[in-house]
C-alpha cells in the first residue's frame, strides 16, 4: 500500500517544507527589501524625509500600474525558445516589479509617519483602517506573505500575470483599466496600512530601546504563531465549509480572524529578520550592509527559483477558503512524487471511468488556493524529493 497524505513521509516533508520556508525563503525575501528598502534611504534624497516619500509613491505605484497594464504583453515572452534568454528577461521583469513593489510600500508609509506621526493612536488608526476596508471587500488574504506564500519561477503561465480584484480580462478596456487602478491604488496601498500599523506597535511596546532583543522577540513570537497557523488551517476550512450555510457572518469572522493571525505572524518574522540584520549585518557601515542584503536576497531566490515570493502586487480573494480541499497556504518548496503520482492516476481513472461509463459525471478537480503560485503539470520522471527548477 503507497503511503498516505498523514503517512510519516508526508508530515517529514511538510515539516521540511515550513523549516525551509521560515528559516532559508523568507529571511532571503526580507533581505531583498530591507537592501532595496534602504538603497533607496541612502540614495534618494536622503536628507528630505517627506520628498524622498512622495518620489517612492510615484515610482512605486507606476511600476506596478504599468506593468499590470502591459502584462499581456509581457506575456508574450513565454513565446522565447532559448532557455537563457527567457531567464534572463523573466527574471529582470520580476526584479523591476519587486523594485516597484518596495518603493510603493516605502513611499505609503514614510508619508503616514510624516503626516499622522509615530504614535500608538496612528499605528492603532493604521491598522484597523487597512484591516475594516480589506475585510469589507474581501482581499484581507492580501495581508499575507512569506513565509505563508512561496511563489515559484517556474510557472510560465503566470510568470507575468499581476492578479486584479475582479480578474477581468486582461485585454484594452476601461473594465480591465479600473479594475488595474482599484487593485494597484486601493487595494495594495490598504495592504500597506496593516503591516505598518502592526510593525509601529511593535516598535512602540516591544523592548523599544533595543532593535536586536526587539528583533529576536519578533522572530520568537513567528516561529511560535507559525505552527498553530500551518496546523489550524485545515481546521479554519471546516468551520469555515460548516458556517458557509448556516452563519455566514460567523464564517467570515472565522476566516477574518485567521488572516488578521497570519498576517501578523508574517509581520513579526519580516521585521525580526529586519531588525536582525541591522543589528549584526556590518552595523558600522551601512551602504555595505544594505548592498549585501540587497544582493544576498535578489541572487539568492534566484537560484532557489523562489523570487516571486517578494512581490506584493496583486490581488488574492477571500471567498474561496470554503470552498477548498487544498492546504491554504501552499508553501511546497519540495515536492513529493506520490503526490503527482496520485494526481496522474486520478486523471486517468476519470478519463477512464468517462469512457466506459456512460452518463458519468466525472469528478471536478479541486479549487486552487488563492495562495498557490505554483502549478507545474505533473511529471513522470521526477525523484522521490526534488526541487523544481525548470525554466
Amino acid at each position: 500500500m503507497e503511503p498516505g497524505p498523514n503517512s510519516c513521509r508526508c508530515v517529514l516533508i511538510s515539516m521540511a517544507n515550513a523549516l525551509i520556508n521560515l528559516a532559508i525563503v523568507s529571511p532571503l525575501v526580507v533581505c531583498f527589501w530591507r537592501g532595496t528598502w534602504e538603497l533607496m534611504d541612502v540614495y534618494l534624497f536622503p536628507d528630505d524625509f517627506e520628498l524622498t516619500a512622495w518620489i517612492s509613491v510615484a515610482i512605486g505605484n507606476a511600476i506596478i500600474f504599468l506593468f499590470s497594464i502591459f502584462q499581456g504583453y509581457f506575456s508574450n515572452l513565454n513565446k522565447i525558445k532559448n532557455p537563457f534568454i527567457y531567464f534572463v528577461f523573466s527574471r529582470l521583469h520580476i526584479y523591476l516589479l519587486g523594485f516597484g513593489c518596495v518603493n510603493q510600500w516605502r513611499g505609503v508609509w514614510f508619508l503616514q509617519d510624516h503626516y499622522t506621526g509615530k504614535t500608538w493612536q496612528s499605528a492603532t488608526g493604521s491598522t484597523i483602517i487597512g484591516v475594516s476596508v480589506l475585510s469589507c471587500m474581501r482581499c484581507l488574504s492580501g495581508i499575507i506573505a512569506s513565509p505563508l506564500l512561496l511563489c515559484r519561477d517556474n510557472d510560465k503561465e503566470d510568470m507575468f500575470v499581476v492578479t486584479r480584484r475582479f480578474s477581468s480580462e486582461a485585454v484594452p478596456s476601461v473594465k480591465f483599466v479600473l479594475d488595474v487602478c482599484l487593485t494597484v491604488f486601493g487595494i495594495n496601498n490598504l495592504v500597506v496600512f496593516f503591516w505598518r500599523g502592526s510593525w509601529s506597535l511593535l516598535d512602540l511596546f516591544l523592548f523599544p530601546d533595543s532593535i536586536t532583543v526587539s528583533g529576536a522577540y519578533s522572530f520568537i513570537i513567528s516561529f511560535c504563531l507559525a505552527l498553530p497557523v500551518l496546523l489550524g488551517q485545515h481546521g479554519v476550512q471546516r468551520l469555515s465549509q460548516y458556517f458557509h450555510k448556516r452563519a455566514f457572518l460567523l464564517q467570515f469572522l472565522v476566516e477574518d480572524t485567521f488572516l488578521m493571525v497570519a498576517g501578523f505572524l508574517a509581520v513579526c518574522h519580516w521585521r525580526g529578520a529586519w531588525f536582525l540584520q541591522n543589528g549584526f549585518l556590518l552595523p558600522d557601515n551601512k551602504v555595505l550592509s544594505v548592498w549585501v542584503s540587497h544582493t544576498v536576497g535578489s541572487v539568492g531566490l534566484v537560484v532557489l527559483f523562489s523570487s516571486r515570493s517578494y512581490l506584493t502586487s496583486g490581488c488574492f480573494m477571500d471567498t474561496t477558503i470554503h470552498k477548498m480541499e487544498s492546504p491554504t497556504f501552499d508553501i511546497q518548496f519540495l515536492r513529493w512524487k506520490q503526490e503527482r503520482f496520485s494526481e496522474n492516476l486520478d486523471r486517468y481513472n476519470e478519463v477512464e471511468s468517462k469512457v466506459d461509463i456512460p452518463g458519468s459525471d466525472g469528478d471536478s478537480s479541486p479549487p486552487e488556493s488563492p495562495f498557490e503560485c505554483d502549478a507545474s503539470p505533473p511529471e513522470s520522471s521526477i525523484s522521490p524529493l526534488e526541487i523544481d527548477t525548470r525554466l
